[in-house]
């Protein structure tokens, strides 16, 4: 039986596919946390009025959130 040779990518190519799914990766967190974050932003003036919070208990709370 021979064997054949396993041929692998250039480093190049290896890298930029690498470089590809990182970026992809990071997108994808950086769109969740801005959403979630325009989120929350949406909900402080119902959560003011819900709970009869002052302004500054919603700096506390994202404070502690984060």
């Amino acid at each position: 039986m021979e064997r054949t040779a396993i041929r692998t990518a250039p480093d190049g190519v290896l890298g930029a596919m690498t470089n590809s799914k990182v970026l992809i990766v990071s997108l994808l967190a950086w769109t969740l946390t801005n959403m979630d974050q325009a989120f929350f932003a949406y909900a402080i003036p119902g959560i003011l009025l819900e709970f009869n919070l002052p302004l500054e208990a919603v700096g506390i709370i994202l404070t502690i959130s984060s």
